[in-house]
């Protein structure tokens, strides 16, 4: 039995050939996705890119088998493989930044509706607020799509956002004519670029369309998290020590003020507790002290007791003249007057008092015998 072979044409073998040649020669290729494009607008932007790019359309088999015979000579190019699976492939070939080719080829799109059966490239989202249909069936329309609306001013308001599709969903009929309505335009008619090969690797559509603003953003934000991590867990570097000292000294005077706020807080404290002590003991004490002492030593009262005992005595005893010079001596010290006179004038009512008459009469009697015998100093 003879073997039997395929039979390839000679067109294939020669496209073959070629495929090879432009993958294993060039440093940047790449893959493009020519699902729902037209053939005019495909013809239109490779002529405007013509001097940065260079797109041949070919059959996904040769392109496929192209790659699997290169994959042991080019590192890194079966990753384009996978990219042809789920498109129309056409090789790109540039000796461009793969990320420039994709900016030149996403401002060279142009936007249109979507049609029934169409894969959605982004979130589309039917926002909130008023709208310029009038009440209707379309209030229905919107219902049956899980869209709130009602009406204002005779005029339907979405009452809340909704996303009516994901990336990624397929377009059906009525999502279509909804989203024609509200005049979304979600479809982008150009070159759909799905990866490009430089160098060993593959650079797939979701890095090679990231938008230089967010970009950008990324770069920033991420500077700033690295920046706060060295600066909070303290990590002395070139870059960072600057902001380390800056903070150690912001640290140290927020410190320092915080101490002096605590330092007048407690002195503003201390005057209020001292009065309140002051004003509880000095009522209590000085009241209780003074009219106790005084009177204890006012009411001795010597002019008065003096007198009573010489009289008493006196008469008895008949004192000697000694005992009789110190009584005037005492009365001396309370009464300025030194005269005899004064004495006996101040000393005799004194004496007399609380005596009968004839009392006062016999007493009077015996102080003129012992003046007289000189007991008692006369004139």
């Amino acid at each position: 039995m003879s073997e039997f072979k395929a039979h390839v044409s000679e067109a294939k073998k020669k496209s073959l050939i070629e495929t090879k040649k432009l993958l294993e020669d060039n440093s940047v290729v790449g893959i493009i996705d020519l699902n729902n494009l037209p053939s005019p607008q495909f013809q239109k932007i490779k002529f405007k890119l013509k001097d940065k790019l260079k797109v041949i359309v070919m059959k996904k088999s040769i392109l496929k088998l192209a790659i699997k015979e290169l994959e042991s000579k080019k590192k890194g190019i079966s990753g384009l493989d996978k990219l042809t699976e789920e498109s129309i492939p056409a090789l790109l070939i540039s000796e461009e930044d793969p990320f420039k080719i994709a900016k030149a080829l996403d401002k060279n799109k142009t936007k249109a509706p979507a049609k029934p059966g169409q894969i959605t490239p982004r979130e589309i989202v039917i926002p909130a607020g008023p709208t310029a249909f009038p009440a209707g069936p379309i209030i229905g329309e919107l219902g049956q799509l899980g869209i709130k609306a009602g009406i204002e001013d005779g005029k339907v308001i979405i009452q809340e956002d909704k996303v009516l599709l994901k990336a990624g969903d397929e377009v059906d009929q009525k999502k279509s004519d909804l989203l024609a309505k509200f005049k979304i335009e979600p479809i982008e008619i150009g070159l759909n670029i799905v990866g490009i090969y430089q160098n060993g690797t593959v650079f797939g559509r979701e890095v090679l369309t990231v938008s230089e603003e967010e970009y950008k953003q990324n770069i920033t934000q991420a500077a700033t998290e690295a920046i706060n991590l060295a600066v909070f867990s303290v990590y002395p570097s070139k870059d960072i020590i600057e902001l380390l000292i800056k903070k150690a000294e912001s640290d140290s005077l927020a410190l320092e003020s915080s101490q002096k706020l605590l330092e007048k807080i407690g002195s503003d404290e201390v005057p209020k507790e001292e009065p309140k002590e002051e004003l509880k003991e000095e009522p209590k004490e000085e009241p209780k002290e003074e009219p106790k002492e005084e009177p204890k030593e006012e009411p001795k009262e010597e002019p008065k007791e003096e007198p009573k005992e010489e009289l008493k005595e006196e008469p008895k005893e008949e004192t000697s003249q000694s005992e009789n010079q110190e009584a005037p001596q005492e009365t001396a010290k309370e009464v300025p007057d030194n005269s005899e006179e004064s004495k006996e004038s101040d000393s005799e009512p004194d004496a007399l008092e609380g005596y009968s008459k004839e009392e006062e009469k016999r007493a009077q009697e015996v102080i003129t015998q012992m003046k007289d015998k000189d007991i008692i100093g006369g004139k």
